[in-house]
């Protein structure tokens, strides 16, 4: 029951019946004040909505909401940890064909296919990403084929000069011009680990004498190893087997360490390595970092991929300091085109 101040000021106490109202809120970021609707003079209840959604892994680490506190990653299109990003830039692709990316000179560089993959002998064409746009450096005839190498035609920096390997030729690309150098026997893996150009073939390794152009037998293993990567000076590998190698003595030695599964290339920023897999299950990938002295490989994150024809459409590199992802394939529908910043 209620009462009527102005009647008990004047002496006269008067019953005024209480007109309660049941309401129900949705919280706001800005809050709201909850009265009584006009024929009302008061609140018999008030229900708050409650979310499902409210819980700890949909908030972004370091972040409350409602005293929840969150302990999800961030970043768009993928799952990561706090300050580490994997999203679109949109930069995009010079030309929708087979291509393949590289840094030269703190500058981002794309060598891309002239023609269709089906009608690739048609020669590439050399474009570098400046002032937010691509523009075209230089081509060459013969550069057609980027197949073997793993990472496209990209090998690595030597002596000044980025070195590429494409349609079994190897080539040096100064920011200006493409000079071709001698071929190759085969699809040999070619490398550059502590500070030598090297090429792997048949169980064997070969070393390259710049100033002869020549490649001389260096070691051989017993082995068969199809992806290397250099990190601290040192060659690592790996095989279908998903142990990890190291290269010492002039030959691969089993460092004892197997991956938890097949990985699809590896890529060096720093001292850092950078590897991922791919499931058909969740249809994604997952991004890990491997310390190859400590031989521990941490998941830090992972995103949706593409997938052609039962084939994975994903490359990565060393863009200028960022991971960044690609679909190197010409058919597929957009240039996809993302990047990984490490914190």
């Amino acid at each position: 029951m209620a009462f009527d101040i102005l009647s008990f000021i004047l002496g006269k106490r008067s019953v005024v019946p209480a007109v309660l109202q049941e309401k129900s809120v949705v919280p706001t970021a800005e809050g709201t004040e909850v009265v009584p609707d006009e024929g009302f003079n008061g609140l018999s209840k008030v229900n708050v909505s409650g979310d499902a959604n409210l819980v700890p892994e949909n908030i972004v680490s370091g972040t409350s909401i409602f005293g929840v506190e969150g302990t999800a990653s961030s970043g768009g299109g993928g799952s990561f940890p706090p300050g580490l990003y994997f999203e679109s830039d949109g930069i995009g692709a010079p030309q929708q064909k087979n291509k393949t990316y590289f840094t030269y000179n703190d500058t981002t560089y794309c060598i891309s296919l002239i023609n269709s993959y089906s009608s690739y002998k048609k020669g590439a064409e050399i474009y570098k990403y400046e002032n937010g746009a691509w523009a075209l450096v230089t081509q060459d005839a013969n550069m057609h084929y980027f197949a073997g190498q793993g990472s496209g035609a990209f090998i690595g920096i030597l002596n000044g000069k980025a070195h590429l390997k494409a349609s079994y030729y190897h080539y040096v690309f100064d920011g200006t011009t493409i000079t071709t150098l001698t071929n190759f026997p085969s699809e040999v893996k070619v490398f550059i680990a502590d500070g030598k150009l090297m090429y792997y073939y048949q169980k064997e390794f070969y070393l390259w004498d710049e100033a002869t152009d020549t490649w001389t037998l260096e070691g051989t293993t017993s082995y068969s190893p199809h992806t290397f990567w250099s990190v601290g000076g040192k060659l690592y590998a790996t095989d279908n087997s998903n142990k990890m190698y190291v290269y010492n003595n002039k030959t691969l030695e089993d460092t004892g360490f197997v991956f938890g599964g097949y990985r699809y290339g590896f890529c060096v920023i720093g001292d850092k390595v950078y590897t991922y897999d791919m499931t058909t299950v969740n249809r994604q990938c997952s991004l890990y970092i491997l310390d190859c002295e400590a031989m521990i490989e941490t998941k830090i994150g992972v995103f949706p991929y593409i997938n052609i024809s039962s084939t994975l459409c994903y490359s990565f590199f060393n863009d200028c300091g960022k991971l960044r992802f690609y679909s190197w394939r010409e058919d597929i529908p957009i240039n996809f085109l993302v990047h990984y910043v490490p914190a």
